[in-house]
């Protein structure tokens, strides 16, 4: 009688394996603690104020149709503070009231520097990609968005 040679015992070991661990996996089934509803949490990323208001109000029966409930609206600083304490609020006002009007969950963010308030040396393009020298100012604009704009969900 001829002894399996170090190879087939290998292999066979490894397909042994292979097969116990396959076999474990699927019986382990996960299940959520409760139905998975993909309105809860499933949403897009939009800029609502950029568009014709006509425009945005399509978008946003559109979202209505697909039972969306969720958006991520992002605010450019730069844009909406264009120099220091002079404020260009109208079109994300009203961006914010449509919003509001459709009862969405609403996540916002502020993104790049405001020219007067960036870290950028002098010359340097894209300055708003540069962070603020004073993080102060940044939160206080935080601050006054979170007040002007409370039904943000962050």
């Amino acid at each position: 009688m001829q002894r399996p040679s170090r190879f087939r015992q290998i292999v066979a070991s490894a397909l042994l394996s292979a097969a116990m661990t396959g076999a474990a996996q699927a019986a382990t089934v996960l299940k959520a603690p409760r139905e998975v509803v993909w309105a809860d949490f499933l949403g897009v990323n939009v800029q609502f104020q950029y568009f014709a208001p006509d425009i945005y109000q399509q978008q946003m029966s559109r979202l209505d149709e697909l039972g969306l409930n969720w958006v991520r609206l992002t605010i450019h600083w730069p844009v909406i503070e264009p120099q220091k304490d002079h404020y260009a609020l109208t079109e994300l006002d009203a961006a914010m009231a449509a919003i509001k009007a459709h009862s969405y969950n609403t996540v916002a963010y502020l993104v790049g520097s405001a020219p007067f308030a960036s870290s950028a040396p002098a010359g340097a393009k894209s300055r708003d990609q540069y962070p603020p020298t004073d993080f102060n100012v940044f939160a206080a604009r935080m601050t006054a968005l979170a007040q002007r704009y409370p039904q943000v969900n962050n």
